[in-house]
């Protein structure tokens, strides 16, 4: 049975409030968020209950209300809030906004207490970024927003979902964000969690993810004095027998790592996000003065529905290895 103790906990990856997609800033077709009637805020008061109850968190992942383009006041001060507590913070956005967003998200936010602004962007043809964002996208003002990140010192990285439609464009999207100074990419894969099918977000197959390897390494290659960083998942099959393959829920011991999303219901958390999309028993609420939390055991023959689905093999293996360039 696992055991989660707070008091160990150093890295969370925090929703500040429990909207619905159909309120971000975005509509992406294949969201992986659950769709949900509310539109929920967070509080001061449950930033400072989840503070208190984390007392040796390091760092601060902000992924917003689904993003924090769509709750730049309340990001800012949960920033703010980080900063008095010497936590380092990080966040991921769509880039939507620009410049304008950083600007306010940022002020008085030195770059040494911001680890990193992730911006996903999928491809730099702006017709089918229009098409994956559900919406108009206006990429040159995602990229002077990038570009004053750049000249305000703030690390920034590239992280696009990759399907069916833009697979192809991985080579171009790593060259335009190289020629503006950009070094860091952490490419997903999208996601079945939101059971939609559609032509243009389709999973990706085995081949198709191979070329998208080869496609990253002919960048790493052509730019080994600018020390390019990369990650990409790994081909699936691939994984079947490779001893190295660690289920990342099947920590039982020493978890240091939580989602924490800010609900009408409370502070709620968990240390298996995907799981917990299927298995609620999997998530546990904040109580104050509770430092240690027991979950129900995993079985060592749980297989990931959404890998599961992928192969349609009957075989455990974790769908978060990735490959390193």
């Amino acid at each position: 049975m696992p055991k989660i103790e707070l008091s160990k906990v150093t890295n969370v990856t925090l929703y500040t409030g429990n909207n619905s997609p159909w309120y971000c800033t975005c509509s992406c077709p294949c969201c992986s968020q659950r769709k949900r009637e509310q539109h929920y805020e967070g509080t001061l008061e449950q930033a400072n209950i989840f503070f208190e109850m984390l007392p040796n968190l390091k760092q601060l992942y902000i992924l917003g209300n689904p993003d924090p383009t769509v709750d730049l006041d309340f990001c800012h001060q949960i920033m703010k809030m980080a900063m008095a507590r010497k936590i380092n913070v990080s966040f991921s956005t769509s880039g939507i906004g620009g410049k304008v967003s950083y600007e306010k998200l940022l002020k008085g936010i030195p770059n040494s207490i911001v680890d990193y602004v992730s911006v996903s962007i999928d491809t730099v043809d702006e017709q089918k970024l229009n098409i994956l964002k559900g919406r108009q996208y206006s990429l040159k003002k995602s990229v002077d927003g990038i570009k004053w990140l750049l000249d305000n010192g703030y690390t920034v990285k590239i992280q696009p979902t990759l399907w069916s439609s833009n697979f192809n464009d991985v080579e171009e999207l790593m060259e335009y964000f190289i020629h503006i100074g950009v070094y860091w990419f952490t490419f997903h894969i999208g996601s079945l969690e939101s059971g939609v099918s559609l032509p243009t977000h389709r999973h990706l197959t085995v081949n198709e993810l191979h070329n998208v390897h080869d496609a990253i390494q002919s960048v790493v290659d052509r730019h080994k004095d600018k020390h390019i960083s990369v990650r990409c998942p790994v081909i699936y099959p691939e994984l079947w027998h490779n001893d190295e393959t660690k289920w990342y829920c099947m920590k039982d011991s020493s978890i240091t790592e939580l989602m924490v999303t800010f609900t009408e219901k409370g502070i709620v958390a968990t240390h298996v996000p995907m799981l917990s999309f299927f298995n609620e028993e999997l998530s546990f609420y904040f109580k104050e003065g509770q430092d240690e939390i027991y979950l129900p055991s995993l079985k060592k023959d749980n297989i990931c529905p959404i890998s599961k689905e992928l192969s349609g093999k009957n075989k455990t293996f974790c769908c978060y290895i990735s490959r390193y360039w």
